[in-house]
C-alpha cells in the first residue's frame, strides 16, 4: 500500500486532486475518469514507477548513471503527456513562485557536479536525503 499513498500524495502537493476511492480505482482498476484523463495518467505512471521495487532499488554508481536514471524514469512517469517531454531536460526556466531553478543549460553539469559533491556521504538516508535535495532544487525537467 505504500506506493499507493506515495503516488496519492506526490501528485496530491502537485494540485492532482482525487478522493481516495477516485485514485484507488485509477491505480488498481485502471479505471480513467473520462473528464481528467491526464491526472489520471499522473497517479497510475507515479504508481507503476514507485511500486517497481527492482526499478527502485536501483542506485546511480556515477554521474551518468544519475543522468539516465533521472531520464528513464521521468520517461515512464510522464509517458501520457507527450507535451511535457517525458525523458527530456527543460528547455525554459522553470520556477514556483519567486524561486528560479537552475537554467536549461546548466542542468546537466549541475547534477553532475552535485553527484559527485555528494560523493562523501556513506550513510544511506543521508545520500537519499541529499539526492532527493539536489534533484528539488535543479529541477531538471518541465
Amino acid at each position: 500500500m505504500l506506493p499507493f499513498y506515495e503516488a496519492y500524495f506526490s501528485n496530491y502537493i502537485e494540485g492532482t486532486e482525487f478522493t481516495l476511492d477516485e485514485a484507488a480505482s485509477i491505480v488498481f482498476d485502471e479505471q480513467v475518469p473520462a473528464g481528467r484523463p491526464q491526472d489520471a495518467h499522473d497517479i497510475l505512471g507515479t504508481y507503476r514507477l514507485v511500486s517497481d521495487a527492482g526499478d527502485m532499488a536501483r542506485t546511480p554508481a556515477d554521474s551518468d548513471d544519475v543522468i539516465r536514471l533521472l531520464k528513464s524514469r521521468h520517461r515512464r512517469l510522464m509517458e501520457a503527456r507527450q507535451d511535457k517531454h517525458p525523458g527530456s531536460f527543460k528547455e525554459r526556466v522553470n520556477r514556483a513562485g519567486s524561486t528560479v531553478f537552475v537554467s536549461p543549460d546548466l542542468v546537466e553539469e549541475t547534477l553532475r557536479r552535485g553527484f559527485d559533491a555528494g560523493r562523501p556521504l556513506i550513510d544511506p538516508f543521508a545520500r537519499a536525503i541529499y539526492l532527493g535535495f539536489l534533484v528539488s532544487e535543479v529541477h531538471p525537467f518541465r
